[in-house]
């Protein structure tokens, strides 16, 4: 239950206000020439190689993992399971698991949070009864966008108070969710 070891990296790879890596704009359409689009193509071989260099520094210890968690975009997951020259990491890996959350910025704090988060069970009742919750909270959020989207055109709604009145009422039932039971296991 303690921390062994720790790297993370921060590497400006993802588009601004596009919210994905360059290699895979750049696969899309032509690519960019831009300065930006260059820095960040430099910066993508070198967090790859950063990367592949730490599995193969950390082998033995991820040998010895009874689980490996790994939280990347999809268009990058392939650099972890690329050969590199002391450790391979298969993607059919029975260890290897996603973080079924939103994780932050990769920090120590952040993983330590995360770990946290992953060590708590949540008992959700039956099958049935998960199935029904989750598609009325699916029906609650449908709800809410649409209230949501007729507030800002501004349209359907004689004033302010009933729309909000509306809008409280989806919340109200949002937050009212059945008791779940929470269990942290700790080694």
């Amino acid at each position: 239950n303690k921390l062994v070891v720790h790297k993370s990296f921060h590497r400006y790879v993802i588009r601004a206000k596009q919210g994905t890596s360059q290699s895979v704009s750049d696969a899309r359409r032509s690519a960019a020439k831009s300065a930006g689009a260059s820095v960040r193509r430099y910066n993508e071989k070198a967090l790859k190689e950063e990367i592949q260099c730490l599995l193969a520094n950390w082998s033995k210890l991820l040998e010895q993992s009874p689980l490996i968690f790994v939280r990347c975009p999809m268009s990058l997951r392939h650099v972890f399971f690329e050969e590199t020259k002391n450790f391979k990491l298969r993607k059919d890996d029975e260890r290897l698991r996603t973080i079924p959350f939103e994780t932050r910025r990769p920090t120590v704090d952040e993983l330590q949070r995360t770990w946290s988060r992953l060590k708590i069970i949540r008992s959700h009742g039956s099958v049935v009864n998960f199935n029904e919750e989750q598609e009325r909270l699916k029906k609650l959020r449908k709800k809410q966008k649409r209230l949501f989207r007729r507030k800002m055109s501004g349209v359907n709604y004689p004033s302010s108070e009933s729309l909000e009145s509306d809008n409280d009422n989806a919340t109200g039932e949002m937050n009212q969710q059945q008791p779940e039971v929470v269990m942290n296991i700790s080694n």
